[in-house]
């Protein structure tokens, strides 16, 4: 069981850890800009107390199943991402503003939960900025 923020969490870590040893991350994948940049900016733009939820649940942050570059917000990039951990959610809250730029929800599927991040980020690759 873990609790965090109002959430309360059963988790498989174990089974988790597993399932991220088998993948790549979603970004390198593919060789586009908005994947670069994401993969430039994820460690710094991530805040220390998500990324150590993410590997107490057993979640490899460097490793999204999904993510994707919305468009410009905020004088940053709206980046959509998400991540799965094996287990359930016993305790419903709401989602989390963990920053002023970095929101966090969680939504439960069948024997899994899905880590849903909204996260303005800068521009920090070479690659030239896009307009929208």
């Amino acid at each position: 069981m873990l609790s965090y923020r109002g959430w309360t969490f059963e988790y498989n870590r174990e089974a988790t850890v597993l399932l991220y040893a088998r993948k790549h991350g979603d970004a390198e994948l593919f060789n586009s800009p908005d994947c670069q940049n994401l993969i430039a900016v994820r460690d710094d733009a991530f805040p220390a107390e998500f990324q150590e939820l993410l590997l107490r649940l057993g979640i490899d942050p460097a490793k999204e199943y999904e993510q994707s570059r919305v468009g410009r917000e905020g004088g940053g990039h709206l980046y959509a991402i998400a991540y799965y951990f094996l287990g359930g959610i016993t305790g419903y809250g709401q989602p989390q503003l963990l920053t002023g730029q970095f929101q966090v929800n969680f939504e439960e599927h069948d024997g899994f939960v899905k880590v849903i991040v909204n996260a303005i980020v800068p521009w920090q690759i070479a690659e030239p900025e896009p307009a929208q």
